[in-house]
């Protein structure tokens, strides 16, 4: 549940302001007036509270039994609306919700004074721009440059020269260096950005030879990288991830890789050395990339699926070795009849 310990609410608004924040139609007009103090679940909202409509084949059993003063939803499912309660019409709800969240809940850094805990440690030739906040023993090396309005958590580490862009969010125990950052990056807790990559000449009898790597980090504006997510930098030419690009939890991208704009890369998954992604391509939990492949504009990569090949803008593949999505369907089943032929 929402705790206020750690989101605190923006005061309540009336009905008819949240209608104008996500464009909707207000349904029952006569409570545009009503107030709204905070966003909850149908089943637990009370009747200060907006809810949302998103998945309506798992929660619309709960529109009849609701006490929520308003509800989200596609106009599909206004029949639904119990009388008491007002219904705020939009065509996708669940963007609906991430407008009306970041209204009460979403806070931002005050970007006209800076906040610098006594214990953290900022070289002399750092340059930290107004509003900066940095957190308990995080520590700013020579020549970074911090824009103005980012948050450096506590124990993380900004490295020589590292720049990072304006109201950028930084977790606690985050490292960051080799890296050019823009403006408006959430990186989370534990993060790693910018070591080394995987590089070697392998040599089994001598030992092997590491490679230096010397490229850079390039992430663009808008970008989120999970907690725990690692980022190599490159080895002759940068590791570049696309504007508006989210990366979940526990990612593995290694030297050189070039993402697009808008990817969306899950949890675990892993990132082999030079592949390129395209804009808007979708890496689902588990994948595994193989290093030197193109995955094409919009390409969508199944779960656990392991690509070994080039991928086709638009292509849906899953397996591995991945092969398109319904021919993955085929052999699944086809597998499941051989296993099971025979058997009582």
């Amino acid at each position: 549940m929402l705790d206020n310990r750690f989101f605190p609410s923006h005061p309540p608004v009336p009905i008819e302001h949240l209608v104008e924040l996500v464009s909707g139609q207000l349904v029952h007009e006569s409570k545009a007036h009503q107030l709204i103090s905070g966003v909850t679940t149908l089943d637990k909202a009370t009747n200060e509270m907006l809810a949302v409509l998103n998945n309506a084949n798992q929660y619309a059993q709960h529109m009849s039994t609701t006490n929520a003063a308003a509800v989200i939803l596609e106009e599909k499912h206004v029949d639904k609306l119990p009388t008491h309660v007002a219904g705020i019409v939009v065509e996708q709800p669940y963007l609906a919700l991430a407008k009306v969240l970041q209204f009460f809940y979403g806070t931002q850094a005050d970007v006209t004074i800076s906040r610098i805990h006594e214990t953290a440690i900022i070289a002399p030739s750092a340059k930290l721009d107004d509003g900066c906040q940095i957190g308990p023993y995080a520590v700013i090396e020579d020549h970074a440059v911090i824009g103005q309005g980012t948050v450096i958590g506590s124990h993380s580490t900004v490295g020589t020269g590292v720049h990072l862009g304006r109201h950028c969010r930084i977790g606690s125990h985050v490292t960051i260096e080799y890296a050019q950052i823009g403006s408006h990056v959430s990186i989370h807790a534990g993060a790693r950005i910018g070591q080394a990559g995987f590089g070697f000449h392998r040599d089994y009898v001598k030992g092997h030879v590491p490679v230096l790597q010397v490229g850079r980090v390039i992430i663009e504006d808008h970008v989120s990288v999970g907690a725990n997510t690692t980022i190599d930098r490159g080895s002759l030419e940068d590791t570049c991830i696309g504007q508006g690009t989210m990366i979940d939890n526990l990612v593995q991208i290694a030297h050189n890789v070039k993402m697009g704009h808008n990817c969306v890369i899950v949890a675990q998954v892993g990132i082999a050395g030079s592949t390129q992604l395209g804009h808007a391509v979708t890496v689902a939990g588990q994948g595994g990339i193989s290093g030197h492949v193109n995955l094409g504009n919009g390409s969508v990569i199944a779960g656990q699926s392991g690509v070994m090949r080039d991928v086709m803008p638009g292509e849906v593949v899953g397996g591995t070795p991945a092969v398109p999505i319904k021919q993955w369907h085929r052999q699944t089943i086809a597998l499941q009849k051989i296993a099971t032929k025979g058997i009582d």
